[in-house]
């Protein structure tokens, strides 16, 4: 550790002719580049640190994030249990018997994203276990047709309970009301 005059003397040398050609040559040195990239890559102030953080942070959680998702897709088989594709980029988690939308809220803290979700996963995924929700590895257009055929039953049985209101029915309820008026 060097004292405080020895920096002043230092410093000093630095502005001599001689010590300014020492530094042209360390910095052209692979050591001195080193130290510069060193340097400039570390955050020294709070506005530095900030920039750095949100530029090399989202770049290092989005690296994890989509290691995590890989790693949880194969966890699950790696492909669509119901048509086989094993596009990564197309296969999503589905929660079975529906109550996905709920799940997801508790998982992120009240949030109807799904990034939620295949964090909470990781945790049991990581340590070779599987996860109290059901789920499945399915294709979002194989999972959207689940979300259609289960709509469709439940139209149906609203229809057979005669809970649901049919077509002329709720035309019915509308006659009297107008929404634009005819005296205008």
């Amino acid at each position: 550790m060097r004292t405080s005059e020895e920096r002043l003397k230092r410093a000093a040398w630095k502005k001599t002719p001689a010590g300014k050609a020492c530094e042209k040559r360390y910095a052209r040195s692979p050591a001195g580049k080193a130290a510069t990239k060193r340097k400039n890559a570390a955050p020294t102030t709070k506005l530095r640190k900030s920039t750095w953080q949100k530029e090399y942070g989202l770049e290092r959680a989005r690296k994890r994030n989509a290691h995590h998702r890989l790693v949880i897709i194969e966890f699950y088989g790696g492909k669509c249990l119901d048509c086989g594709i094993e596009d990564h980029e197309v296969l999503s988690l589905d929660h079975l018997g529906g109550g996905g939308q709920g799940h997801r809220k508790e998982v992120s803290h009240g949030r109807i994203e799904g990034r939620g979700v295949y964090h909470w996963v990781w945790k049991f995924v990581k340590n070779s276990e599987t996860p109290p929700v059901k789920l499945e590895l399915v294709c979002r257009n194989c999972n959207w047709k689940r979300h259609l055929v289960q709509l469709r039953k439940d139209m149906q049985y609203e229809e057979h309970m005669g809970t649901k209101q049919s077509d002329s029915e709720v035309a019915k309820g509308n006659q009297g009301k107008s929404v634009r008026s005819d005296s205008d």
